[in-house]
């Protein structure tokens, strides 16, 4: 569909990112999701939480995501890794339900993955 084709999303990723606390602090986005080991704040416990960067298609910023290890969120996503051809290939496409937990001024934004909606950006 041509949603997923140009990665559309009903939520501005950029807007998200950067708008002030007080507007919306959740959405669904197609996101390229590559794996991170960054864990800070809240999620410092790295045997707790799994650590991912992710973007979307149009944007350059990058927000570091979390997931809860063990869940179907965590698993979804790395079964899509494990599909990966090309081992040098290392960012899968997701839709998921995101939380924004925490906007830093220097743009190192934290996000919790919710939920995984898809495992690809098609829609069902």
């Amino acid at each position: 569909d041509w949603d997923s084709f140009v990665g559309y999303n009903p939520t501005n990723w950029t807007k998200f990112l950067v708008n002030p606390l007080g507007d919306s602090e959740s959405g669904v986005f197609r996101l390229i999701v590559t794996r991170a080991d960054v864990y800070t704040g809240i999620y410092q416990d790295d045997s707790k939480y799994r650590s991912y960067s992710v973007t979307d298609i149009n944007s350059a910023m990058h927000a570091i995501a979390y997931v809860v290890r063990e869940t179907a969120a965590e698993e979804a996503i790395e079964a899509e890794f494990a599909k990966l051809k090309m081992r040098d290939k290392q960012q899968v496409l997701v839709m998921a339900q995101v939380n924004l937990v925490e906007r830093a001024v220097d743009g190192s934004n934290l996000i919790y993955i919710e939920k995984v909606l898809r495992s690809n950006w098609l829609l069902p």
